[in-house]
């Protein structure tokens, strides 16, 4: 059976995009770790949101149904999800 995290579906991919813009709670904030740009070569504090099982975005996210607090941590979302654009 295929993983649902990876079949493109219209409604889950209109949630994620919400969950990425801060406009609907993530189901879980990986909160206040550094986060390891791998592109870049440079470290900042930030949250990752994760929606659906799937990294939805990188920033500054205060609402979730979970939180989980890794401040003093390195956390590295490119090792993990490393399809991104950079343009």
């Amino acid at each position: 059976m295929p993983d649902p995290a990876t079949i493109f579906a219209a409604p889950a991919w209109r949630r994620r995009l919400r969950v990425a813009q801060g406009l609907d709670p993530a189901d879980l904030v990986v909160a206040g770790g550094e986060i390891v740009d791998v592109f870049g070569g440079d470290t900042f504090r930030a949250d990752v949101a994760i929606a659906d099982g799937v990294i939805a975005g990188v920033g500054s996210y205060p609402q979730a149904r979970e939180r989980l607090d890794v401040s003093g941590n390195w956390v590295c979302p490119s090792f993990i999800d490393a399809h991104v654009h950079t343009e």
